[in-house]
């Protein structure tokens, strides 16, 4: 192949995906035998079989199946492309769902910086959400969310934005009254205040991991909350460090697990795979990550 041609690959597509010359001619607008003609030209430029027909099928070829995989993509950013040059030109505008997680992280955190995105960006009407729940992002039509802890298994595009530090933590009566904590499997002996997470990991000393499932003595998916719990004796309770960690400097709350540490919750900007997605949406995700030194985590 001589040049880069290219007429036909849009049709090429089409077909691939359809997998019958008659759908993608119906879908194209054009007849069956146009489309035989385009792709018998696209295959003769390229110097390969792309597909494999018979009176009654079509199959793509290896080579086929490997230039559908790239070409889909290309196309794909040149329809971004050519939607990114058109928004450039014109104001930021419509309207952007954001849903986070909540408590100080979401309202002391997070919230400054959508502000400061609304403000450069006055066309945007924005929607921030701290609902409780795990939303399901593209049923409730959200553009993107922010959340804490380690993702599942997924459809949707993750982008990490920081990394927090996460502190067992017990008041100073409590220790007294209950005795201190060396191994993470004590933890079954005492009064542990938790949310909706329940598996907790650790790492110690010699590369030591340790895992348990925690039983909760007092329950909320509020940080603020289980502070205050933690803070008035009620239990340990494992926490971000922006919630606690005044609290253990000024002595208010111990560091339980000195040798042993929580693993680091990852937070990441997530949001559906769409094929063209909005320029505001890309604004958006671009000025979090490049103001995550402000979340001061």
């Amino acid at each position: 192949m001589n040049q880069f041609n290219i007429n036909g690959i849009s049709e090429f597509i089409v077909v691939a995906e359809v997998k019958s010359f008659t759908e993608a001619a119906e879908r194209l607008s054009i007849s069956r035998p146009r489309v035989s003609q385009i792709i018998a030209r696209l295959e003769q430029t390229m110097g390969v079989r792309l597909i494999e027909r018979t009176t009654r099928s079509m199959q793509l070829t290896d080579a086929g199946e490997r230039f559908y995989q790239h070409a889909s993509r290309a196309i794909e950013m040149l329809h971004q492309a050519q939607l990114l040059a058109v928004e450039s030109s014109q104001h930021l505008s419509g309207r952007l769902r954001i849903n986070s997680v909540g408590g100080k992280f979401g309202e002391e955190l997070l919230a400054p910086l959508i502000l400061q995105f609304s403000e450069l960006h006055p066309h945007i009407d924005v929607h921030l959400d701290f609902a409780s729940h795990h939303v399901d992002i593209i049923a409730e039509q959200y553009d993107l969310a922010i959340r804490m802890g380690m993702l599942g298994d997924s459809s949707l595009v993750a982008r990490p934005l920081a990394h927090v530090n996460s502190y067992l933590c017990a008041s100073p009566s409590y220790i007294e009254q209950h005795g201190t904590i060396d191994h993470p499997k004590q933890l079954n002996q005492h009064q542990v205040i938790h949310g909706s997470v329940v598996r907790w990991a650790f790492n110690g000393p010699n590369q030591q991991r340790a895992e348990i499932t925690v039983k909760g003595k007092f329950i909320c998916p509020n940080g603020h909350v289980q502070r205050a719990a933690a803070l008035s004796g009620k239990g340990v309770a494992r926490l971000p460090g922006y919630y606690v960690e005044t609290d253990i400097r000024k002595g208010r709350l111990v560091n339980v697990l000195e040798h042993w540490h929580s693993a680091k919750l990852p937070i990441n900007i997530v949001y559906p795979k769409p094929k063209f997605r909005q320029l505001k949406v890309q604004r958006l995700i671009e000025f979090l990550i490049q103001q995550q030194h402000r979340l001061g985590i």
